[in-house]
């Protein structure tokens, strides 16, 4: 199906949902559905740079639109967290803020790296190959990288920079749970369990899936 109803489409899509019936829908990728939204509405209902679907359209077929370094001509092209989107001189990376909403923060120029988190490894011909939560697989010869981890990507080559454990006193950015969209510090690792510290907040304990580590003394990435 091409479309969803606006009234169902993904509570973390930051668009008006009684103006219109319709709204486009994704094609399937990487990201999860509720996780991540069509690149023709993250122009329009995001970032205003377009005021239509043809105005995305002609911007997207002229080349212009890239995503993570890559030149996307698709409207219904899944954009999620962390992505970065550039065009002209300016780049933006996706988020989340802390009702669960997905935004698009304007980020440095120079700012040109992809953070991702390991989803699944195995060994492929004596190297290991990580897969990303963005659907990328990268071959490194590191084997203490672990599932859970974040890694450190430079763009547009996508070369390894360096990882960002997944262990104590490491900060990370909460993608479900209550705390959604705030950063906290890891305090202890239990099974599938982690305890974890907000400032001014307090202890709090949650699913090790909804952490995704973004640094250690402060974010790897710009954030606001």
């Amino acid at each position: 199906m091409a479309h969803v109803k606006r009234i169902a489409a993904p509570r973390s899509w930051p668009i008006r949902r009684k103006v219109m019936t319709y709204i486009m829908k994704q094609d399937p990728g990487p990201h999860s559905l509720s996780l991540s939204i069509p690149l023709g509405v993250l122009l329009r209902d995001m970032l205003g740079v377009v005021h239509t679907m043809r105005e995305a359209r002609r911007a997207l077929h002229e080349r212009k639109i890239k995503v993570d370094s890559v030149i996307r001509t698709s409207l219904k092209f899944p954009v999620g967290l962390f992505d970065v989107i550039s065009f002209a001189d300016e780049q933006y990376r996706v988020f989340l803020n802390t009702r669960g909403r997905l935004f698009a923060e304007k980020i440095p120029a120079q700012e040109n790296i992809k953070l991702a988190k390991i989803v699944r490894k195995t060994a492929v011909r004596g190297k290991i190959q990580c897969t990303l939560n963005d659907g990328c697989n990268i071959l490194l010869d590191k084997s203490s990288l672990m599932v859970g981890d974040s890694v450190v990507l430079a763009l547009p080559s996508r070369e390894f920079k360096h990882n960002l454990p997944f262990a104590k006193e490491s900060l990370i950015f909460l993608v479900k749970g209550s705390h959604i969209g705030e950063i906290g510090t890891i305090k202890d690792i239990s099974g599938n369990k982690i305890v974890y510290e907000l400032p001014e907040k307090g202890v709090f304990e949650t699913q090790k899936n909804n952490a995704f580590v973004i640094g250690k003394d402060k974010p790897v990435i710009t954030i606001k």
